[in-house]
């Protein structure tokens, strides 16, 4: 007759052989971030890291676009099933407490944020230009094969972030990229052609008191049955004992 230990040991290798159905979080803090604009500028150095995007009047910066390289680590415990990007969204505080600036420059209530692939290797991004080959890279960030997309608008306060999840297609390039570089591109979407500004996360300088480094969060799932089989291993190994 099965006893009620038996009945609790089987439950709990029930429940140990579950476990790798359950997702595992890594974050991976940006490597380098930057822009290139419509006229061949670009800034793509440790020494400025800064992802503004979009257009402003007061710069002048005509259509930046972003990008953002992350590190990809050579071993991961399992597949990476889904993926997002974290952004903060800049808020300034003022010295004296009396409130903030966010990093929004526009008369619209929110902008479309866009990211993508880019053809273009994270080397290649991170070198000297002419202003042709600077050229070739504006034009592929964030207008590649889509990624994800987020609306932005000014932020509320210290500490918020632009969350977006990525698309099934990023995911699969992560998990190609062990032990080399992830690039994203990104640029405003929603870009008029008539208003003065049209900018999103400004002041995203990095490193600052207010900012912090984008995060490439991956969520993946350990080895199948390794955990699992480990726990009920040990429960039916007591049990022989006993």
């Amino acid at each position: 007759m099965t006893s009620v230990r038996d009945l609790i040991v089987a439950a709990t290798c029930a429940a140990g052989l579950a476990l790798p159905c359950l997702g595992t979080e890594m974050s991976i803090s940006s490597s380098l971030v930057g822009g290139f604009d419509s006229l061949g500028g670009y800034s793509n150095t440790l020494a400025f890291q800064n992802y503004f995007t979009g257009s402003t009047a007061t710069g002048p910066q005509p259509d930046r676009r972003s990008f953002y390289i992350f590190g990809i680590p050579a071993m991961l415990p399992g597949p990476v099933i889904s993926a997002r990007l974290e952004l903060r969204n800049p808020w300034v505080p003022f010295p004296d407490g009396s409130g903030g600036a966010p990093g929004y420059f526009s008369d619209d209530v929110s902008e479309t944020f866009r990211i993508s692939d880019t053809p273009f290797a994270a080397p290649f991004i991170a070198a000297p230009h002419t202003t042709p080959e600077a050229l070739s890279i504006w034009a592929t960030l964030g207008s590649g094969e889509l990624y994800g997309s987020a609306d932005v608008s000014p932020a509320a306060g210290p500490g918020e972030d632009v969350v977006i999840s990525l698309t099934p297609a990023a995911v699969g390039t992560i998990n190609v990229s062990l032990g080399s570089a992830f690039v994203i591109g990104g640029l405003v979407s929603t870009l008029d052609g008539t208003s003065p500004d049209e900018l999103i996360f400004g002041y995203s300088d990095i490193p600052s008191p207010h900012m912090v480094e984008p995060r490439l969060v991956l969520t993946f799932v350990p080895s199948p049955g390794v955990p699992g089989v480990l726990v009920c291993a040990a429960l039916l190994a007591a049990r022989r004992c006993r």
